[in-house]
């Protein structure tokens, strides 16, 4: 549903054949509130309401779905107003959980390849998931993994304590992941310095390259 098919010569054994690809569709997401854009960027379209629904939870920390009002001028333009004095940071802690060792955690990465279909037709998602605490109990996908990251958050599994990744963790992703609140990150990429040290202080536990039968895992402070 949120891919296009289009026509492709794939270059094997010294020919080319026509072939089908498959391309991942994108659309601009803007979102407003109190009419003042803040944040406007390309995404899948799949997920929309729970984006917006992260984004307001990372940057203004609104749970209550009671607390503000959404219309759609149009497909992807979402403008919210808040309704009186609702800007309250919520306070719920995921449940305490024991660190997941090496032979949890290949089990749990294999049924998140098995999910990231999106990215096996178009190469170019980026995903991420929740599990609580062996399984993974909400996944999603988008062009960036801060998108995909907002879109966990507005479906919000309070019982999930492992956040998994796809791609490489940064700086740019510390607020989004901080609400989310996880006991251990796990990445199939790695971690930039900034993030490490965030998470580290934060005493999550984080695993980075965590491939086939190998794994790295950081020593929290």
């Amino acid at each position: 549903m949120w891919k296009q098919n289009v026509s492709a010569q794939k270059f094997a054994n010294h020919g080319f054949t026509s072939v089908s690809d498959q391309l991942l569709i994108e659309v601009q997401i803007s979102v407003s509130v109190n009419g003042e854009c803040i944040f406007r960027e390309y995404c899948t379209p799949s997920h929309q309401k729970e984006l917006v629904k992260g984004i307001l939870i990372e940057k203004f920390g609104i749970q209550d779905e009671n607390t503000y009002e959404i219309e759609k001028p149009s497909p992807f333009e979402y403008q919210i107003t808040f309704k009186g004095e609702s800007k309250i940071r919520s306070s719920w802690q995921a449940p305490e959980s024991a660190p997941l060792t090496p032979s949890e955690i290949m089990p749990l990465m294999a049924q998140f390849q098995d999910k990231a279909a999106l990215y096996k037709d178009t190469g170019t998602a980026e995903s991420a998931a929740l599990s609580a605490p062996n399984h993974i109990s909400q996944f999603a996908d988008d062009i960036y993994l801060k998108n995909t990251l907002y879109k966990l958050l507005g479906l919000q599994d309070k019982t999930a304590t492992t956040l998994i990744c796809s791609s490489k963790v940064t700086g740019t992703h510390i607020p989004v992941i901080m609400s989310l609140k996880p006991h251990m990150i796990i990445s199939r990429s790695g971690f930039t310095d900034k993030s490490l040290e965030a998470f580290q202080n934060a005493k999550i536990q984080c695993v980075g390259f965590c491939r086939g039968k190998h794994l790295t895992q950081y020593k929290t402070n």
